[in-house]
């Protein structure tokens, strides 16, 4: 058997940078939130009747395509970089405008309602009258998909001429704001970043209360009101570590709240892990009896089982666990997969083969007909070529199919 060979080092994005890369890809739009229409129940009726469907609009947002931003190691990492290049070059991703909305039914004096949908215009924020719209989410096939999707597009006046009009309280597609509207932006935005930092905030007032000593209370109490001021998400020690008033007894302090938040996060991720590993070998009823009596179990028939916020495709890529031979031995293959949901690029599975006490990483693409598994990582020298394209066919055939890809018609 050949040596085993050292895995290549990859360089990946910190889970802080694709956080903060989530928030910049969203935009808040505040115009039509909240408004509601109602359609004709049928396609033949002028009016509406006691009969009919109701749209409610739940929100509405830009959406920048940041996929450049999760690839190009030039950008991991360096958040400053990324906004800098959407300012400097807004035009090079794409950006599409949003809605979410609640699709209901009156029939029968009942009015009834599914999960929310998503109305997409692509491209739409820079006022391109061809492109295209979307309507993500099942729509009653009494309504009908493209009926929805002529109505909505009137309504915000999606295809017309002029693309900035729109009747009282929709939506202007030019994508140009009043500074009013911008200033209230920023200021929903510093608010949403000193609720994530509320729970440090805390931390620091308790400290401060704890303290007798009235000298070392007032520098607690500066520390506090320093951090308060920050307007950035604070992820680390780093990120506060120059701050005026932030002294080395808080910047330990902050260091522990973040070790013990994280240990805590790991401790409830391991139950949500062991739970989903219990399912796979012996059932849901076993995996719940297994459970502490602090997990948290959400889901629903609308939904994912969760446990702690996690579901079983956190650990355990569709279709594994699953066992394969190689060469008279049966390896247990599991891991996890990248894939965002109907995705043009390919998504990357991470996992290993186990017999026994042998254990070997690998790495693997999807791939398309014409780049099928094109960059895979890990110990593939472990098995001969032969073997490696069984474990690639195997992955393809378990794994790779249950996903669904936009280059797979």
């Amino acid at each position: 058997m050949p040596p085993k060979k050292k895995a290549k080092t990859v360089k990946k994005p910190s889970p802080a940078y694709l956080a903060e890369l989530e928030k910049l890809k969203r935009t808040k739009r505040k115009k039509a939130v909240g408004n509601t229409y109602q359609i004709p129940y049928s396609n033949e009726d002028d009016e509406v009747g006691d009969e009919y469907w109701e749209v409610y609009i739940l929100s509405s947002y830009d959406e920048i395509d940041m996929r450049t931003f999760e690839e190009e190691e030039e950008y991991f990492n360096n958040i400053s970089k990324v906004k800098q290049e959407l300012k400097d070059h807004p035009d090079r991703y794409e950006r599409d405008i949003v809605w979410t909305f609640k699709l209901s039914q009156k029939k029968g004096g009942v009015l009834s309602s599914g999960p929310p949908l998503r109305f997409i215009y692509r491209n739409g924020f820079w006022g391109y009258n061809d492109g295209d719209v979307d309507i993500e989410g099942d729509v009653p096939d009494e309504l009908g998909v493209e009926r929805l999707q002529d109505f909505l597009c009137e309504k915000f006046q999606i295809g017309e001429e002029s693309m900035s009009g729109g009747e009282s309280g929709e939506e202007s597609m030019s994508g140009g704001e009043s500074g009013s509207e911008e200033e209230e932006e920023e200021e929903e935005e510093e608010e949403e970043k000193k609720e994530e930092n509320a729970w440090i905030i805390r931390a620091f007032k308790e400290r401060a209360k704890e303290e007798t000593n009235p000298h070392k209370r007032k520098a607690w109490e500066n520390a506090t009101t320093a951090l308060d001021n920050i307007s950035l998400t604070i992820h680390s020690v780093e990120d506060v570590k120059n701050v005026k008033g932030v002294g080395k007894s808080s910047c330990a302090f902050l260091e522990e709240l973040f070790k013990n938040r994280d240990e805590a996060r790991k401790e409830k991720e391991q139950v949500a892990e062991d739970f989903f590993d219990v399912v796979v070998s012996k059932g849901v009823r076993e995996a719940v009896a297994s459970l502490p009596k602090d997990a948290e179990i959400t889901g629903g028939i609308d939904g994912p089982l969760r446990v702690n916020g996690k579901i079983n495709e956190d650990f355990h890529a569709r279709g594994c666990p699953f066992e394969l031979t190689l060469g008279g031995k049966t390896w247990v293959v599991n891991g996890t997969m990248d894939y965002g949901g109907s995705r043009d690029w390919c998504g990357i599975f991470t996992g290993t083969l186990t017999h026994k006490k042998e254990v070997v990483s690998i790495s693997l693409t999807s791939g398309n007909d014409e780049q099928r598994n094109c960059d895979y990582d890990g110990q593939w020298d472990y098995f001969e070529e032969d073997e490696q394209q069984e474990i690639k066919d195997a992955l393809n055939d378990e794994v790779f199919s249950s996903y669904e890809w936009n280059y797979i018609e």
